[in-house]
This record gives structure tokens, sequence and C-alpha cells, in this order.
């Protein structure tokens, strides 16, 4: 599913630059992640979810001209070893630590 970043009916849409929004942006995706954690997970569900979160970090490495979403993606293929619940983790993990580089 694609997200056009400057539809203004866009929940993940950036109007400015701010941290604020990218930070708002990957705890979205994180919090859906930790909401998907008590269920069983399985390849399909845990793939849906990580096309959403490709998609948000996407947007937010397009506004800040980062590697992140390269960084991600390396990240993604190299955890591809992991069942589907550590590799949920893992991206949460990862995910958080972006909205923390970001923060600061």
């Amino acid at each position: 599913m694609y997200y056009n970043p400057y539809d203004p009916n866009n929940p993940y849409s950036y109007n400015n630059n701010s941290k604020k929004n990218a930070i708002e942006t990957l705890m979205k995706v994180i919090d859906k992640g930790i909401e998907l954690m008590p269920q069983n997970i399985n390849s399909q569900l845990l793939q849906a979810w990580q096309d959403y979160a490709k998609t948000a970090v996407k947007i937010v490495s397009d506004n800040y001209n980062a590697n992140i979403y390269i960084n991600y993606l390396n990240f993604i293929t190299s955890i591809i070893r992991f069942p589907p619940y550590e590799q949920l983790k893992m991206s949460i993990e990862t995910l958080m630590d972006i909205s923390r580089q970001l923060y600061y």
C-alpha cells in the first residue's frame, strides 16, 4: 500500500519538516506492532505490518533526506531467519531506536 506523503488527508502527511511529525509517525507504527504481539504472529501478518512500517520509514527518510529507509531494509533482510514474532520484536526495537535518533 502506498501513502502519498503530501496528501493533506493522509495521517502520515508532512506539512513541515518537524521532528515531532516524524517521531509520531514512527510511534504509530510501533504502537500497531505492539498491539500485534499478543496475537499468534504468522508470516502474512508480519509481512503486512512490515509493509506498513516500511512505508512510514520511507516517508520519514524522504523527508529528512537520510539513509533511514535503506538501513531499515538492510535490517529487515538481516533478521529474515528468525521466527515472525522475533522479527516483529526486533523491528519494533529498531524503530524505537530510529525515533530516539530523530529526537536527539
